[in-house]
């Protein structure tokens, strides 16, 4: 055999370098991310897009489309404690059962008024007015516990007001009853937020993010079938997808089907997404999620942007993500402190 047939036998049965499984696990692991945020970004302004279209499109029930959508939240949660290997949290007193109670209430006023919402106003409009959730946060952080914000947390939310009254006064698809929905929508998430940090501190109660899911939209669910029927009709959503299927609209019952399953989907790719950048980069992608939402709007539905409106956005997002990383860095300050 000669010396380089040797020498290339040798080097085909060498075993491979020891650090090439670490790489290939970490090269996995950063494939898995990048697709569930890109998941979790398709399914969102999926959701967004497919109200606004439906909303827009002579469907006139966004309470009906909220129940659709918790019941379907409902199935997946449950679903995945029951066959997919999560742990199952039972609630373990009333008082438990009340805080959750009061949870589900804020989480289904903030869902239906921020699907409403998109009757009157764009897209667009109305994620730079969610974008101001941590104004609200801090507000409410402070009239409950008395809690103030540094300077810098102070001037930061400051920019974000004036980004939002910049952007509102340049808004040229300005909706009163639509801007109220979604300010509506924004104060009662901040709510939530605020309400989940008091009402679960007591680690024996804390719930994990699907089992919090699973029992606030079947609550929200089980809350909106008689406000549904008191406002809305039981048969008005009925009425107007019978219509569109006798009227032979198929792009409209594609886009339904398409709505409710995006409504399914994107509580699982939120779920992955925290898991696996952590919450603190979850928000900063929920900022950047945002803007995309905005500008993918304007291209999509070609609603009319002014400058003075796109520099309030501009504005607001900046002002977020200066409060986002004050906050980071305080949590990195408070880790410290414990170690």
């Amino acid at each position: 055999m000669s010396t380089q047939k040797l020498l290339y036998n040798m080097a085909s049965e060498s075993p491979a370098p020891k650090d090439a499984k670490p790489a290939a696990e970490s090269l996995r692991a950063i494939l898995t991310t990048v697709f569930a945020v890109a998941s979790w970004y398709f399914w969102s302004c999926a959701v967004l897009f497919t109200n606004r279209h439906l909303l827009t499109s002579g469907l006139t029930s966004p309470i009906s489309l909220t129940v659709i959508h918790m019941a379907g939240s409902s199935i997946f949660a449950n679903g995945a404690v029951t066959f997919a290997g999560f742990e199952k949290q039972v609630l373990k007193s009333r008082k438990q059962a009340i805080k959750v109670l009061v949870l589900s209430f804020t989480f289904g006023l903030s869902v239906v008024c921020g699907t409403a919402c998109l009757k009157f106003i764009p897209v667009s409009f109305n994620e730079m007015i969610s974008s101001t959730t941590p104004l609200f946060a801090a507000l409410f952080t402070f009239i409950s516990m008395q809690k103030a914000q540094g300077l810098f947390k102070t001037l930061s939310l400051i920019v974000i007001a004036i980004g939002c009254i910049i952007a509102s006064k340049g808004e040229p698809m300005w909706h009163t009853f639509g801007f109220l929905l979604a300010m509506t929508a924004t104060a009662t998430r901040a709510l939530r937020t605020v309400l989940g940090e008091m009402l679960m501190s007591n680690a024996e109660e804390k719930l994990n993010g699907m089992n919090l899911l699973r029992y606030m939209s079947t609550f929200v669910f089980l809350m909106l079938i008689p406000v549904v029927w008191i406002i809305e009709g039981p048969d008005e959503l009925i009425d107007v997808v019978l219509g569109k299927i006798a009227a032979g609209d198929q792009v409209f019952l594609f886009w339904f089907c398409f709505n409710i399953l995006s409504a399914f989907t994107v509580n699982l790719c939120q779920l992955l997404v925290t898991k696996y950048v952590g919450a603190v980069a979850q928000q900063v992608l929920g900022i950047c999620k945002g803007v995309a939402s905005a500008v993918l709007s304007i291209l999509i539905f070609k609603n009319p942007v002014t400058i003075s409106s796109a520099l309030g956005y501009m504005t607001t997002t900046a002002g977020v993500m200066w409060y986002s990383y004050l906050r980071h860095q305080d949590s990195l300050a408070a880790a410290s402190l414990k170690n």
